[in-house]
């Protein structure tokens, strides 16, 4: 596990999500979510994001972890243990990818990412799990 620096955790969050931002140029926005209790901790976004976009953003994350957790369950045990931290990935009608990245240290909450169709969506998931591990520590 990660030791935590000597930064807050309310200042390891905001430098985590801008980190995402910069690494990311499409990356129109970052939230940090309690799924559970479908709230947006704490975002980042380009343009300003509604209060609705962070609403939608947060269901759509807790169905999709659901779903994810609801099969990973069926697995049997050979196939080996979850991983450290693990990125899903959904298009939106708006033409919008959006990654989940959750750990297992902290699996309630979850960084949700929006960007661009176009966005190289494996730096996306990388940046994503990277961001969540840092914050591993503060869990």
């Amino acid at each position: 596990m990660p030791t935590p620096s000597p930064l807050s955790f309310s200042d390891a969050l905001q430098a985590a999500l801008s980190s995402v931002r910069m690494q990311v140029p499409d990356c129109v926005l970052v939230a940090y979510c309690d799924l559970q209790s479908q709230l947006a901790l704490r975002h980042e976004a380009e343009p300003f994001a509604p209060q609705e976009k962070l609403d939608r953003i947060t269901r759509e994350g807790l169905v999709a972890s659901s779903l994810l957790e609801s099969a990973q369950a069926a697995l049997p045990a050979s196939a080996g243990p979850r991983p450290a931290a693990f990125s899903i990935m959904t298009w939106s009608q708006t033409g919008e990818v959006m990654t989940i990245t959750k750990t297992a240290a902290a699996p309630e909450n979850a960084l949700l990412c929006c960007a661009l169709a176009e966005t190289d969506v494996v730096a996306l998931r990388v940046a994503a799990e990277a961001a969540m591990q840092t914050l591993e520590g503060y869990v």
